[in-house]
């Protein structure tokens, strides 16, 4: 289950970031066949697979935010479940799949910054004999 919730939160991300470029193919006719691989192969959830992915979201707003974005909180997972009516027991499983859900959150939000930086980097130009500059 939890790597059925990760493989969808992938897909989710990408579409988010990507989804754009395929809904323009779309509106212009080009067939279902000929769309990206990584779109034509959706993960699919589970009925009770939505309340975790549900839960992830609304618990993706609690995160704190600084230089660097960190996890969800611990205490707003249990606060999160307790309020949905999930006892201790099940709690263990569902603060698993938060867990693995928001590491695969963060590990994917960074290496889009990570990306962004380096596309938003200029280089060097050369201005004499073994001497270059950054551009202003």
């Amino acid at each position: 289950m939890q790597e059925r919730l990760v493989q969808y939160l992938r897909w989710e991300l990408r579409y988010q970031r990507d989804g754009h470029s395929i809904e323009t193919l779309l509106d212009r006719g080009v067939a279902y066949s000929s769309l990206p691989e990584w779109y034509r192969e959706e993960p699919e959830l589970e009925s009770w697979d939505l309340f975790y992915h549900n839960a992830f979201w609304r618990l993706s707003t609690e995160r704190s935010v600084g230089f660097a974005m960190g996890p969800i909180p611990h205490s707003k997972i249990l606060s999160y479940g307790y309020d949905a009516g999930l006892d201790s027991s099940t709690m263990t499983l569902f603060e698993a799949v938060v867990r693995h859900m928001d590491s695969a959150y963060v590990e994917w939000s960074s290496e889009q910054q990570t990306k962004a930086r380096r596309a938003n980097s200029q280089p060097e130009i050369p201005v004499g004999r073994n001497k270059t500059k950054k551009p202003r």
